[in-house]
Order: C-alpha cells, then structure tokens, then sequence
C-alpha cells in the first residue's frame, strides 16, 4: 500500500508536467482502483478518457464501477467504448455478464449474440450464452455453444461444470460425473465444484460419495447453507440420523430457508423423533411460504413433500 502511494505523488508530479498525458492520469485511476478507492479512481480516469479515450480506460473504469455495484454506469461506460471500437467483442461480453447479473437474461443473450457474430470462437461469449440456454432448459443449445470453447480452451474449469450439470439436467449421471471430476482437476479449490459433485452423486444414490464432496465443499465454503441441508441428507441415508440433525440445524444457523426447514422436517418425521420440533420447523417453513409463495417453485418436490405432512 506504501509503494502504491508513493507512486502515485511521483505519478501527480509527472502529470504537472505533462498534463495532457492520458497514460500518466490512467496510471494513477489504477493505483487508486488497487488501494480500493474508488471514487478517486473514477475521478482519474474520466480525466484521462477527457484526454483520450483508450480500450484500457473504458475497461477499468466499467470495472470500477462494477466494483461499486453501480452496474447501470458500468454499461453506459462500455457503450461509451464501442462508439469509439465498434467492433470490440469484449465490451459486448462485459455488458452481457452485467445483464446475467441483474437477471436480465433476455438483453444478455442480445449483446452475447453480437459478440459471437463478430468473434465466433470468443470463449466467455459463448459459455455466457450456453449458461442462460441451460438455465432455460434448453440442454442441447447449451451443450452445442460449448462445443466450440471445449475445443479451444479445454482447460476451463468452469466449462467442464457447465458441461457436467447439463448432462446431470439431462439426466446423465456418469457423463456429468465425468465432467465435474475433470473440472475439479483443473480447479481443485472451487467449492460450486465439489457442490455439484455431491449433488450428482446424491442423484445416483452413492450417499458416501455425496458425503464426501459436500464435506470438500462445506471446508472450501463453510458459509453456503444448502451444502449443510445436502449434507445432512446424505448422512440420513447412511443411516447417521444424529450427525444428519447436527448439519441440518448448523445450516438453519446460517440462513433459517424454506428448504432447509421443509427437509429437516420430513427427516424428523421419517425418524419419529423430535416430533415436537419437527412440528416447529414445518410451522415456520409455511410461514416463509405465506410470505413469498414462489418459494415453493425452488423446491421440485415441495407440493409431494407437504402433502405428505
């Protein structure tokens, strides 16, 4: 932190002699981007893009913005740029990861397709794309927008996840296994990995498989509460009903949801223990459904479940 101050009283004194020098004044936004101050940041480097507009300038102050959540001022910064680089596939991509963000996957799959037409291999255009055709269901879209990426960047850990949860979506266990373990080689600390891995397992009835990648996701992210309901019901099916209760309720810690407390309810019941508290959980768990009933379209079986109860 001492060093980037520093240099940026040498880089104020370079400017007081070259004060029309948009590199000088770039140099100084990024060292402010790195001590995370951001306003100055911003500051700096709407004076250099005053001076002269630059790929470099429009790419960091966009990203300014977005690390302020300003994300409306992130896209006009971007749209800035491609008035001045017309065809510039990476501003385009920029502006659809920002769209995926606010949930607007409709403008997002528009800007994505525009980078693809002037970059028809650019690899975050096309796995963005093949993200929002597997969250619509459409399996087959998405595996073919990864078709091209696999073969120019098979190293990608985040393709081979994609990849192995549409062939889980498609109800291709082994397939998506392979896939997820080939992620998890290429990025072995990424929890979602280790997640999902536990998720497929559980789908394939391997609960001491399912045990351990939730663990592996639980130790890489303690904080995610579903991987402690999943965990939780992976114990249950290896007949561990104590260890199962503690993950349940050490998920509940974390956030007191609508799935978590359906599900411990129905392992509480299936056990006949703790009706008392089972009969708490499920109270509350309709209370959560009274206030926001979409809640219910997040949990498949949810409708079976409750009847059940």
């Amino acid at each position: 932190m001492g060093k980037m101050k520093a240099s940026i009283d040498i880089l104020n004194e370079a400017a007081q002699l070259n004060p029309k020098d948009w590199e000088i004044v770039y140099t100084k936004g990024l060292a402010y981007y790195h001590l995370q101050d951001y306003q100055s940041a911003i500051d700096c480097l709407q004076q250099s893009n005053s001076i002269s507009i630059h790929e470099n300038n429009i790419l960091l102050l966009a990203k300014t913005h977005e690390a302020r959540q300003e994300y409306k001022k992130a896209i006009e910064v971007y749209r800035l740029g491609l008035q001045h680089y017309v065809e510039h596939p990476e501003f385009l991509v920029q502006i659809g990861l920002i769209y995926i963000r606010l949930g607007d996957s409709n403008n997002a799959s528009q800007v994505l397709a525009q980078a693809v037409e002037i970059s028809p291999k650019d690899f975050s255009a096309l796995l963005a794309l093949g993200s929002i055709l597997q969250d619509r269901g459409d399996i087959d879209g998405a595996l073919a927008k990864y078709r091209v990426p696999s073969q120019e960047n098979p190293a990608s850990a985040q393709l081979w996840n994609n990849i192995g949860m549409a062939f889980y979506a498609a109800g291709k266990l082994i397939a998506g296994i392979s896939c997820l373990k080939k992620a998890q080689y290429l990025d072995p600390f990424e929890w979602t990995i280790s997640f999902n891995l536990g998720l497929l397992h559980m789908s394939a009835n391997q609960y001491a498989s399912a045990f351990h990648y939730f663990s592996s996701a639980i130790n890489l992210k303690p904080d995610f509460s579903d991987s402690y309901m999943y965990l939780g019901l992976a114990l249950f099916r290896l007949d561990d009903f104590k260890n199962a209760c503690i993950a349940f309720e050490q998920g509940l810690r974390l956030e007191r949801s609508y799935r978590i407390l359906l599900n411990y309810t129905i392992v509480l019941l299936m056990k006949q223990q703790n009706v008392e508290h089972a009969k708490e959980l499920f109270l509350e768990s309709e209370k959560l459904l009274e206030r926001e009933p979409s809640l219910v379209e997040f949990t498949d079986d949810a409708p079976v479940q409750r009847r059940l109860l």
